[in-house]
């Protein structure tokens, strides 16, 4: 009877409290119209802050539902996870004079991204003067990988999740002056995950995939065609599994230097 009375208390407890997993996607990839220009140039920016977006599911005695999916771009609550770092580097290199690739390297739990950015119009950044107009298109690939060893929460002992992501996009952008470019970009993104946990003395896993449209202002000053500034701002729109969306405001600023 005690054993029996023990379960039923355990089972109310369960779905009474929950936990959480979580993983992010990027907003901001400072992705500029012009491309480098000549054949492996070289730079490297730093993104010291930016706004994300969160991806959170919350467990509840039957395990993890599509209707406890949250998207925002806030903090995760801490008792799901300690830190959340939201800075990154992005390297960027050219390939021949309309062609660059990028390596963006995330610092803490975001996506790593590659992508390839081909400049269809207007001259490229090494050539382009006052007045020049520029259009470019871009293409990524992102890894999403989270790991968390008993996060500080009640029940959820552990989780891992795993996946990628797909980028396109289309930039627009026009030099006010030889240093000032400004720049309207716009991306589309498909990502899928699988997670597995361990949740009390279950082990089980589940899947989310959703979409993220990004739609960002920019502008980036270079002093000296070496010591770049960028900041962006925009709106985010993201969906999860069909069953949570939401739209918000996003931000971030970089450093940066040409090689």
């Amino acid at each position: 009877m005690k054993s029996l009375l023990f379960v039923m208390l355990s089972g109310l407890l369960l779905a009474g409290c929950a936990s959480n997993s979580y993983f992010l996607l990027k907003n901001h990839h400072f992705d500029s119209p012009e491309a480098k220009g000549g054949k492996f140039k070289f730079s490297v920016n730093a993104v010291p802050y930016q706004d994300v977006t969160t991806i959170q599911t919350s467990f509840d005695g039957t395990g993890p539902l599509d209707t406890l999916i949250t998207v925002n771009n806030k903090d995760l609550d801490e008792s799901a996870v300690e830190t959340v770092d939201h800075s990154s580097i992005l390297l960027s290199l050219s390939l021949i004079e309309r062609l660059d690739i990028s390596l963006d390297f995330a610092i803490g739990n975001q996506p790593n991204y590659v992508n390839l950015k081909y400049q269809f119009v207007g001259e490229s950044q090494a050539e382009a003067e006052a007045g020049n107009f520029s259009v470019a298109g871009v293409l990524g690939l992102g890894y999403i990988s989270v790991s968390e060893d008993d996060p500080e929460s009640v029940f959820l002992d552990n989780f891992d999740v795993l996946g990628g992501a797909l980028r396109v996009g289309g930039l627009v952008g026009l030099r006010s002056t030889k240093e000032l470019l400004l720049y309207w970009s716009n991306s589309y993104s498909y990502f899928d995950t699988k997670t597995k946990y361990t949740f009390g003395a279950t082990d089980g896993d589940f899947t989310v995939s959703g979409h993220q449209m990004l739609s960002m202002l920019g502008a980036e000053y270079t002093h000296d065609d070496k010591i770049s500034v960028g900041i962006e701002y925009g709106l985010v729109f993201a969906d999860a599994n069909k069953a949570q969306s939401n739209t918000f405001s996003s931000f971030a600023a970089k450093v940066g230097y040409n090689f």
